[in-house]
C-alpha cells in the first residue's frame, strides 16, 4: 500500500534511523490510520524544541549584525511559499530562513539556504542548505536531511549543490561534499521507495527497544503494556534476544522459567540473575509499601564488604547541572552536600551556587577546598555519591578551569569518592525496574516533598527561572527565588537519600554479621596532591589574568568580555593568547591522566560489578581461562595464557600475534600481561605471562594470579607522551622568564596577526592539516596547504593551488 503522500526529509531521516519499526508507525498516522494515542510531549522536551527555534534565532540575529540581506520565509509548503522561496533565490539573498522546496516525491523548508558564488540556473551565485541542529556533534539522521534539500535544490538551480553545511550547538558550522554521501543517500532513497510500496498497514512490526526517534516513547509503552522482558532490570537487547529465540517473551515467563532450563548462548550464571531479578519484581511491596529484594551471597571486596567503615566526618553529596545546547555550554550551578555535627544526627545541608563560569569556578573551588579543610578533622572521612555524574563533573571543572587538579585526582587515587551504585548492585536484588536512587529509596524513605521530583523537571525549573525575574538565590520573594528554592529542595531531599541509604547499607551489613572495614585500595603509588610542574607553570599563568577573563567565553559573550581578552598583558600577549598558552602546557598531562581515570574507573567496576564492562570497548567482561602453551626464548620463557570471552562484547581493542604494545590487567588480582594476540570474531585473547615474573611473584608469597574461573580483563594505559612532556617543561621554563622568549612568528600566530607582505594573498577558504615552512625573516613563518596540493604547488609563487 502506497498513501501516494509526498514524504519529507525528516520521515527520510527517522527511516534511516528506526527503518522497521519507527518508519511504519510514521506511514501508518502519514496514511491516516493510526487510531492510537501518542503520548504527551514532556515538559523538558517541549524546551528541547523551544531551544531549536532560539538557536536559530541567535544566529539570524548574528547573520543580520554582519549586514547580510535575509529573507524570512512561512515555511508552510504551500504554493505561495513554494514561489516565495523562488522569488527570494532569483533576487540572490544571502540567506533565506525557513525555504519551502518540492518535487515529485518530496517536500520540506530548509531551515536555511546560504548564498554562494557559483554559477547557477539563477546567475553568477547559487545556494546551498544548511541543517541547524542543537547537537553538538554531527549525526547520521542529520546527513540525510541535508542530502535531502541538496536533491530538493537540484531542480531549482540546475545542477546538485556540491556541498551543505551543519549548524551545530554552540554556533560551529561543519561543511561536507555533497558527493561523499550522494551513493549512501541514493540507496537510501531507493530502500525508502521499497518500504512504502510494499506498506502493509495490517502488518504491524514486533516492538523492540531502541532509537525511535518520535516514536520512542510509544514504543516503550508498548513493550511496557506487552510485559516485555525490557522490564526486568539489567536485561541487555542481547540477552533479551536469546530469551525470546528460546520463546520466554515475557517478565512473568522469566520469572517462573523451570530450573534447569538452559538458554542458547546464555551461560547459566546470567540466567539466574536475571529470572531473580524478574521474581522479585514481580512479588508485591510489604504493607509498607517497601519492595521486595533478597540479600547477595556476600563476596570479599564486593557489595557490603566494600562498604567504607563509617566516619564521623562522612559527606554526601549530589549536583544539578544544565546543558545549554544554543552555547555549547556545560553549567555546573548547584553544589549541594550533606554532613552531620554527630554520628547519628540529622542530616545538615550545605549549598553553593553558580549562574555563570566565573561563579561556576569559584563554587568548584569552595567545595574543594571545604572538603580538604574537614579533612584535617576527619582524615578517615569519605564522600558519597549515587552513580557517576557527580565524578566525571568534577573532573571536567578541574581540568576546565585548571584548578585543583591534583587535589581531584587524589581524591580519584585514594577512594575518597565513594559511589554508591555499584555497591547496591552487588548488594541487593531489589524488585523494582532500575536501581536508580529513585527506585532504591523506596526501601528507606517515606514520599519525597518537593514539587521538582527528577531531574529532567530540575533543568526545565532553573530554565524557567533564567527567563524570569527573580533574584539569583533561593527563597522567598521579593529576596529570594521560590524556583530557586524548590531546585535546593530537591537537592537536598537527593542529598538525604544518599545518607539513608548508606544508613541503612550500615544496617544491612551488621544484620548480616560482617564486621566494619574500610573499602580496600589496590594502588600502585601513594595518590599525590602535589600538581605537575607543568600544571604549576598554568596555573601561574591563569592567575596572572584578571579574573572575567580566566575561562573561555561562551558563544553568546559579549562583545566587551571578547574586547577585553584581546588586551595585553606584562608579558606581551593577550590575555586570550596567555590563557591558550596555560591551556596547553598540561595537555599532554591531562591526556594522561584521563586515560589512568579511565583504567581506575574499570578496575572498580571490575571489583564491585563487573557486569558493567560488557558494553566497556577497553575491558573484556567474563573471560574464561582456557588453556595454557609454555614457550621457551633464548634467554628465558613465558607461559602463554588464552582466555575465552563472548565475541558479542564491542572491542576496541587489537592485537597481532608477538605485538606487546597493549597490556591488560587482572584486577581480580593485580597481575598485569602483555597481550600476545586478540581474537575479537572468535572471542579469544592469549596473554604473555614472563616465567621471571612469575617466579618473583611467587617468591613474594603471591600466588600465580591467573584466575581459572570467569575474571574481568581491562586495558593498562601506555604513558606514551613522558618524555614529550620533559622536554616541554624545560622550554616553557625558558618562555617564562623570557630567555629566550616565545618565538615571534609562534606569537603571531596565536595572535591571528597579518604577516607583512603576505595580507593579500588569495588563501583558500578550507585548509587542511598539511604544515610546510619557509624562513619568514622574523622566526618561522607556517601556512597550510589546500587538500590535493603538493609542497611545490602550494608555495606563496605558485597561484595553482591558491
Amino acid at each position: 500500500m502506497n498513501c501516494n503522500l509526498l514524504i519529507t526529509p525528516s520521515k527520510l531521516s527517522l527511516f534511516s534511523r528506526s527503518p522497521v519499526i519507527g518508519a511504519w508507525w510514521e506511514e501508518l498516522e502519514a496514511c491516516g490510520l493510526f487510531e492510537g494515542t501518542k503520548p504527551e510531549v514532556s515538559a523538558l522536551d517541549q524546551q528541547l524544541f523551544a531551544d531549536g527555534l532560539r538557536h536559530e534565532q541567535v544566529l539570524l540575529t548574528k547573520l543580520e549584525d554582519q549586514g547580510h540581506r535575509i529573507a524570512r520565509l512561512p515555511g508552510k509548503q504551500n504554493a505561495s511559499d513554494y514561489e516565495a522561496t523562488k522569488a527570494a533565490m532569483a533576487e540572490g539573498f544571502d540567506f533565506i530562513h525557513q525555504a519551502s522546496l518540492c518535487n515529485d516525491e518530496m517536500r520540506g523548508s530548509a531551515d536555511l539556504l546560504r548564498r554562494i558564488e557559483q554559477p547557477s540556473a539563477f546567475g553568477a551565485w547559487s545556494y546551498i542548505p544548511i541543517e541547524c541542529k542543537l547537537s553538538s556533534k554531527p549525526k547520521t539522521t542529520f546527513l540525510v536531511q541535508a542530502s535531502a534539500y541538496c536533491e530538493l535544490l537540484t531542480p531549482l538551480l540546475g545542477q546538485r549543490p556540491d556541498r551543505f553545511e551543519l549548524y551545530l550547538g554552540g554556533g560551529r558550522f561543519k561543511s561536507y561534499a555533497t558527493d561523499q554521501f550522494w551513493a549512501w543517500y541514493q540507496l537510501l532513497r531507493s530502500r525508502y521507495r521499497d518500504f512504502r510500496q510494499a506498506f502493509d498497514p495490517a502488518a504491524i512490526p514486533e516492538d523492540s527497544p531502541g532509537d525511535h526517534i518520535s516514536w520512542t516513547v510509544f514504543i516503550e509503552q508498548r513493550l511496557e503494556a506487552n510485559r516485555d522482558l525490557m522490564l526486568v532490570a539489567g536485561m541487555r537487547q542481547t540477552q533479551r534476544l536469546k530469551l525470546k529465540a528460546a520463546g520466554v517473551n515475557t517478565i512473568e515467563a522469566l520469572a517462573t522459567l523451570k530450573g534447569g532450563t538452559a538458554i542458547a548462548g546464555l551461560n547459566s550464571e546470567a540466567l539466574h540473575e536475571l529470572q531473580q531479578q524478574a521474581e522479585l519484581q514481580l512479588t508485591p511491596v510489604d504493607a509498607n509499601g517497601r519492595p521486595a529484594y533478597r540479600v547477595r551471597p556476600v563476596v570479599q571486596g564486593k557489595g557490603l564488604t566494600a562498604l567504607p567503615a563509617a566516619d564521623p566526618g562522612d559527606l554526601w553529596f549530589d549536583m544539578e547541572g544544565f546543558q545549554d545546547s544554543v552555547a555549547a555550554t556545560k553549567l555546573e550551578y548547584l553544589f549541594g552536600v550533606c554532613h552531620r555535627d554527630t554520628p547519628d544526627g540529622e542530616p545538615l545541608f550545605k549549598p553553593w551556587w553558580a549562574h555563570d563560569p566565573q561563579q561556576e569556578k569559584k563554587a568548584f573551588e569552595d567545595w574543594v577546598d571545604w572538603v580538604e579543610q574537614r579533612r584535617v578533622r576527619y582524615p578517615r572521612l569519605h564522600v558519597y555519591h549515587y552513580a557517576s555524574y557527580e565524578k566525571t563533573a568534577m573532573r571536567r571543572l578541574a581540568q576546565q578551569y585548571s584548578t585543583r587538579e591534583a587535589v581531584i585526582d587524589e581524591w580519584l587515587r585514594s577512594g575518597l569518592l565513594v559511589d554508591l551504585l555499584p555497591i547496591v548492585t552487588s548488594s541487593i536484588v531489589l524488585g523494582e525496574p532500575s536501581y536508580s536512587i529513585k527506585k532504591v529509596e523506596h526501601l528507606y524513605m517515606e514520599r519525597r516533598e518537593a514539587e521538582v521530583t527528577n531531574a529532567g523537571d530540575s533543568v526545565v525549573a532553573y530554565l524557567n527561572w533564567m527567563g524570569s525575574d527573580e533574584p539569583p538565590l533561593p527563597g522567598v520573594l521579593p529576596k529570594g527565588s521560590p524556583q530557586l528554592l524548590e531546585i535546593e529542595n530537591y537537592n537536598r531531599e537527593d542529598c538525604n537519600s544518599t545518607v539513608f541509604l548508606h544508613d541503612w547499607l550500615r544496617q544491612l551489613r551488621k544484620e548480616q554479621g560482617l564486621p566494619e572495614e574500610p573499602l580496600e585500595q589496590l594502588l600502585d603509588e601513594t595518590p599525590n596532591k602535589e600538581p605537575s610542574p607543568l600544571e604549576v607553570l598554568a596555573s601561574q599563568l591563569i592567575a596572572e589574568i584578571p579574573e572575567p577573563l580566566q575561562s573561555d567565553p561562551s558563544a553568546n559573550a559579549s562583545d566587551g568580555l571578547l574586547t577585553a581578552q584581546e588586551q595585553f598583558g606584562p608579558r606581551g600577549l593577550s590575555w586570550r593568547v596567555q590563557r591558550l598558552v596555560a591551556q596547553l602546557l598540561p595537555f599532554h598531562h591531562r591526556e594522561a591522566k584521563v586515560a589512568w581515570w579511565a583504567y581506575f574507573d574499570r578496575r572498580n567496576k571490575a571489583q564491585l560489578s563487573p557486569t558493567e564492562l560488557v558494553d566497556d570497548g577497553e575491558a573484556i567482561a567474563a573471560a574464561q581461562w582456557r588453556s595454557v602453551q609454555p614457550r621457551e626464548s633464548k634467554r628465558t620463557g613465558a607461559d602463554f595464557h588464552t582466555f575465552g570471552f563472548d565475541p558479542s562484547q564491542p572491542l576496541k581493542l587489537h592485537a597481532d600475534q608477538g605485538d606487546s604494545g597493549l597490556s591488560m590487567e587482572i584486577p581480580e588480582t593485580g597481575l598485569k600481561l602483555a597481550v600476545d594476540s586478540i581474537d575479537a570474531e572468535l572471542g579469544h585473547v592469549t596473554l604473555k605471562y614472563p616465567w621471571s615474573k612469575r617466579d618473583q611473584r611467587q617468591a613474594n608469597g603471591l600466588p600465580e594470579g591467573i584466575p581459572k574461573g570467569a575474571t574481568s580483563l581491562i586495558k593498562v594505559p601506555a604513558d606514551i607522551s613522558e618524555k614529550l612532556r620533559e622536554s616541554l617543561l624545560e622550554q616553557a621554563n625558558q618562555w617564562l622568564k623570557g630567555k629566550p622568549p616565545i618565538p615571534t612568528a609562534m606569537q603571531q600566530f596565536m595572535e591571528r596577526r597579518p604577516v607583512e607582505g603576505l595580507a593579500a594573498l588569495p588563501l583558500p577558504n578550507a585548509v587542511s592539516p598539511l604544515w610546510h615552512q619557509q624562513s619568514s625573516g622574523r622566526g618561522w613563518l607556517w601556512w597550510v596547504a589546500p587538500p590535493g596540493c603538493s609542497a611545490e604547488m602550494s608555495s606563496p609563487s605558485s597561484s595553482t593551488c591558491w
